[in-house]
């Protein structure tokens, strides 16, 4: 494998910075620090052309929250399951309001029935991947094991980069500085009130907090490990494999991240993350995923997060999106002859 720790030109402008490289330029002339610059924060990268092995890094070992990437990693933590005969795809629950966690993103909350909701493992699966839900995710991750399963998971698949120690609806209160142990996930009045009762010094500390010690966290170099893992095949069943990376083409968040300035209709097979902002300062903003390059070019597995950034979100989408055409740029013109490394 050819590994390249870029090196970076600080003298381009980001906005300005497509088309700033040939397709054909070294790794090494990537500009990130231009790009860390105006993300507004701290900016980890990890890019490996999968057929080649040729990879890119830039801050790849350096520790990000996972904000909503960590529901690809317990929906594949479940999927195993799936693969081990406990569960089917296919299986039918009847969701009721005890079943819902209205503290955070949930879609499948409009226009709820008051008698519940029937979805199958595969529904929730979609919703928790492509709409970036968080009560799909809550019942995937319960059914999965939760947290410490999880986390057994990724280090059996040689991934221990990635942490897993907390459900994302305990770190959403926990972030907001509520010292209650919450258990009534379904009751959006208390959550709200016991919010709502936190001083906003206190709400300010535990964000700092949070970006000292944010319990669920990843590097881009694990991810990126993760995906081509999980690309080859080393993880789930063939079927479960392609199914999966199926749903992520169809994820519906962030189109404005690694994907914003790819040609139309170019194959990208993701998942975002985003955290919240306090005092002006974004906790991650995180994109990572698998972008099947034209003709024979084979594929590109990267992962692109920025954290602590001080600017507005399309300012770090547009980061992302530039690294990802320069990635996407360079790596066009090869011939994927290679199989993919393990």
């Amino acid at each position: 494998m050819q590994k390249f720790l870029l090196a970076t030109l600080t003298t381009i402008a980001v906005g300005s910075l497509i088309p700033a490289l040939p397709s054909d330029a070294e790794p090494a002339k990537v500009p990130f620090v231009a790009i860390e610059r105006e993300s507004g924060g701290i900016l980890g990268a990890s890019v490996v052309h999968l057929e080649t092995g040729e990879t890119w890094q830039y801050k790849a070992d350096e520790i990000f929250p996972t904000a909503s990437v960590v529901k690809l990693v317990e929906a594949i933590a479940f999927l195993k399951r799936v693969d081990a005969g406990q569960y089917k795809l296919t299986d039918k629950l009847h969701l009721t309001k005890k079943n819902v966690f209205p503290v955070a993103h949930s879609p499948l909350l409009r226009n709820f029935p008051p008698k519940g909701l029937d979805v199958t493992y595969d529904d929730l699966l979609k919703q928790s991947i492509c709409q970036s839900d968080t009560t799909a995710d809550a019942i995937l991750l319960a059914k999965a094991g939760g947290p410490q399963a999880v986390q057994s998971v990724m280090d059996a698949a040689g991934c221990p980069g990635i942490k897993v120690k907390e459900t994302e609806c305990q770190l959403i209160v926990d972030y907001a500085g509520v010292k209650e142990k919450v258990t009534d996930w379904w009751d959006k009045d208390k959550i709200t009130k016991l919010e709502a009762a936190v001083p906003k010094a206190e709400k300010s500390k535990a964000a700092r907090q949070f970006e000292h010690d944010p319990k669920n966290t990843m590097t881009p170099q694990a991810i990126t490990d993760l995906l081509t893992k999980l690309y080859n095949g080393k993880i789930l069943k063939a079927d479960t494999t392609a199914h999966v990376l199926a749903v992520m083409e169809k994820t519906a968040t962030g189109p404005d991240r690694i994907k914003g300035k790819l040609p139309l209709g170019t194959v990208v097979a993701h998942k975002t993350g985003t955290w919240d902002t306090t005092d002006g300062i974004n906790a991650a903003t995180n994109d990572c995923g698998i972008i099947t390059l034209p003709g024979k070019a084979g594929h590109i597995c990267l992962a692109v997060f920025v954290k602590g950034s001080k600017k507005a979100e399309k300012d770090r989408a547009l980061a992302m999106a530039t690294l990802a055409k320069l990635a996407f740029d360079h790596c066009s013109n090869h011939t994927a002859t290679k199989a993919a490394h393990p």
